[in-house]
């Protein structure tokens, strides 16, 4: 399923990239039909947008496809080592793989309207629903033996293509600006805009995914699956541990974009701010108690992990935190459009990152190095992200350092050495670890409200949470 599944990865690559180059359109022309004394204009000027998208997103998974589908039916058939009894259903297995995929990318132009209006909670309930259904079908096979491989992969392709066409329908009907409109389809300059801007970010994350497939080939081959299976552990930790971080990321980008549109580039500064310390703070929470406990955490998980695994995972953690750390400057230098020259220097730290890689394996350092180079290639990536963030969108070093980096900082400090007294009184075991996470996270949230987050930024929790309260309620 994962082997014949993801012969579609590239795909779903290159199709979240354009993804987020026509989200970024989309926010930014909101923005500036807030501003606009003709709404009708800028209702007009997001619609043609839209059209530019959807003409994209309608002839480019129909070439993909066209290309690509007998191609991987052929790999599945004669390529790929699958057993004979299992090709049938594995060519089924791509069959629903390409119709999901076709369907996600048909999609795109709808929901990325959800995205850039900020009115994200109706696509999440799609996913719990979705992934609930899974679950219970999962539930149902394992409860049921037999051969499952086509039904699930049928299953998962419904699960998935039912939403996206509810979504579809559902932005025509919400939203004025998705009106289709064949004279809007096709405009040279629009057309050119979106590809500078995705070509743009294609280099930065081509380079990131190669540096990141070609850490784990070079692992494989100097030192063996056990220490891939090592790698592999160390990142699903660390990556589930910045789940929320990445939702709260989600949520803050639209906004961002938006007042750039808007022109209020003050507005928008403070806003990335607070992406910056919301998204560190939601990633701490979790990565916190973890990093305090990680070989309880594996052994309690993997029973016997492989070696180095929690080492591994700590040094996810540190790269993760620092990139949320200038998420806010990301986020600015999407929402002006001028990524070109950071997209180019962050790509050739992943290819220079990758041949660092090479190297400490070539000479026989282990597989800690590789964590190493993660640090120190990831701390050069901030460092440009800083720069391009002060240069194009005016962010403060000193506002960074002052108000986010430094209190931040004597949060996780204070937090960490409450945290560590466990240790004084109990040996490792599951009850320590509750107890450490329980004491890290009241200690840290504590910290984080009266130390970490401004007045202003207070309030504006505060705001929030009413509003979301007064609408369970009211529900």
């Amino acid at each position: 399923m994962g082997v014949v599944g993801g012969l579609t990865a590239f795909v779903e690559f290159f199709n979240t990239l354009l993804a987020n180059s026509i989200g970024r359109f989309y926010g930014y022309y909101i923005g500036a039909a807030k501003v606009n004394s003709d709404e009708n204009k800028g209702v007009e000027d997001c619609r043609k947008w839209f059209n530019t998208a959807l003409l994209i997103h309608t002839v480019l998974p129909v070439i993909l496809i066209v290309i690509g589908y007998p191609i991987g039916a052929w790999a599945v058939r004669n390529f790929l080592a699958i057993p004979s009894d299992r090709i049938f259903d594995c060519v089924w297995v791509w069959r629903f793989a390409c119709a999901s995929c076709f369907v996600g990318m048909i999609s795109v132009p709808f929901s990325a309207m959800y995205y850039a209006k900020q009115e994200i909670a109706e696509l999440t309930i799609y996913s719990v629903v979705s992934t609930t259904l899974k679950a219970l079908f999962l539930y149902y096979m394992v409860s049921h033996p037999g051969i499952w491989l086509a039904r699930y992969a049928l299953l998962g392709c419904f699960v998935f293509v039912i939403p996206q066409l509810i979504i579809c329908t559902r932005a025509m009907i919400c939203y004025n600006e998705c009106r289709f409109n064949a004279s809007y389809l096709w405009d040279k300059s629009r057309m050119r805009k979106i590809g500078i801007y995705a070509l743009s970010r294609l280099w930065a994350a081509v380079s990131t995914l190669c540096n990141d497939q070609g850490q784990s080939v070079l692992v494989n081959k100097y030192l063996g699956p056990v220490a891939n299976a090592s790698m592999a552990i160390g990142l699903s930790v660390a990556s589930h541990a910045a789940t929320l971080s990445t939702a709260i990321s989600g949520a803050f980008n639209p906004a961002v974009v938006n007042f750039a549109g808007e022109g209020n580039l003050e507005r928008m500064r403070q806003m990335a701010f607070m992406a910056c310390k919301l998204s560190s703070v939601m990633l701490l929470i979790f990565a916190l108690p973890i990093a305090l406990e990680i070989d309880e955490v594996m052994q309690l998980w993997l029973k016997t992990p492989p070696p180095f695994a929690g080492e591994l995972c700590l040094y996810v953690m540190i790269v993760i935190v620092m990139e949320k750390l200038t998420d806010g400057h990301w986020m600015c230098i999407l929402a002006m459009g001028r990524v070109a020259k950071y997209s180019f220097v962050v790509g050739c730290s992943g290819v220079i990152a990758l041949i660092l890689a090479w190297g400490c394996m070539g000479i026989g350092y282990g597989i800690l190095s590789l964590g190493v180079v993660r640090v120190i290639m990831k701390s050069f990536e901030v460092v440009v992200r800083m720069y391009f963030g002060r240069t194009i969108a005016g962010l403060s070093y000193r506002y960074w350092f002052r108000f986010v980096l430094f209190p931040l900082t004597i949060a996780v400090i204070l937090a960490g050495a409450v945290g560590m007294s466990t240790r004084l009184f109990m040996a490792p075991s599951f009850a320590r670890c509750l107890l450490t996470m329980l004491i890290v996270d009241v200690s840290f949230i504590a910290l984080i409200w009266f130390v970490v987050l401004a007045g202003s930024e207070k309030e504006f929790i505060s705001i929030r949470w009413t509003f979301v309260r007064k609408r369970i309620f009211s529900s």
